[in-house]
């Protein structure tokens, strides 16, 4: 399985959302599986796009969602 499908929270052999790419399965199968997840460490531009990827996937699954205001305080501290 290559891709996470939002929607239905699994693993697939087919991209259904662009933003969901094999580089952004790899990082969720990472968290996911990982017994520390403290301790990943993402250069930039992945922490970007795990970040965009939470959010979207939060959106389907949450009503009412709304990204936080502080997202973009937080994105200007990393950057």
């Amino acid at each position: 399985m290559r891709y996470v499908n939002p929607e239905s929270g699994n693993f697939t052999d087919q991209q259904s959302v662009q933003l969901f790419d094999e580089e952004i399965t790899g990082v969720w199968k990472n968290f996911i599986t990982s017994e520390n997840i403290y301790g990943i460490k993402l250069p930039r531009n992945l922490r970007k796009k795990m970040i965009q990827s939470l959010m979207y996937y939060y959106s389907l699954h949450i009503d009412g969602f709304r990204e936080p205001v502080s997202l973009s305080v937080i994105q200007q501290i990393y950057d």
